[in-house]
């Protein structure tokens, strides 16, 4: 529901951001190396699952200072709206071929533009270079990052209204379906 989040389009923003499963396959170290190489802030928000806990203490944790790097835990709708409109990107350096990453959806719907790897849908819903980066590795990803500030707040929103709105989706399906 794209009118749930509120866009932000002007000003500087807090940093990155990191929303999802804190794992190795959702890239949640990229993240991390990516905003302690350019010296930006992190907030790290996402579910811990006990199989991910030795990646996490060996990788992820001791980079976590809780000054500019912090991990805030699980939150809820309206933490994550502030969240990313306040960011001036989200870090979406998955590892694996995720069918629709709906964060990403919901960055953009806060005129949040993202870096993402370029597995699974990503082609699909971020345009690069227009609403978000979409890099080969983690070294182009890092690159990526640092340009964030060149892409318009304004056509990230206009772009996920235009193709990811639940009325312009469900439009969609029907075409979709009706042939």
């Amino acid at each position: 529901d794209v009118a749930s989040f509120e866009p932000r389009f002007e000003g500087g923003g807090s940093g990155f951001v990191f929303l999802g499963t804190l794992s190795k396959n959702k890239g949640v170290d990229i993240a991390v190396r990516t905003a302690n190489a350019l010296g930006k802030p992190l907030i790290i928000a996402g579910e811990i699952r006990e199989s991910d806990k030795d990646f996490l203490n060996k990788e992820v944790f001791p980079l976590i200072n809780g000054k500019s790097i912090r991990f805030v835990g699980e939150i809820g709708h309206q933490e994550k709206s502030i969240l990313l409109r306040e960011a001036d990107a989200l870090l979406f350096p998955s590892r694996w071929n995720e069918a629709f990453g709906l964060v990403v959806a919901e960055a953009l719907a806060c005129g949040t533009p993202v870096v993402a790897l370029g597995n699974g849908s990503v082609p699909e819903i971020i345009r690069d270079e227009v609403t978000g980066f979409i890099a080969s590795d983690e070294e182009t990803f890092i690159k990526a990052a640092l340009d964030v500030g060149k892409l318009s707040r304004k056509d990230a929103r206009k772009d996920v209204e235009d193709r990811f709105d639940l009325l312009r989706m469900a439009k969609k399906y029907l075409e979709v379906y009706q042939l």
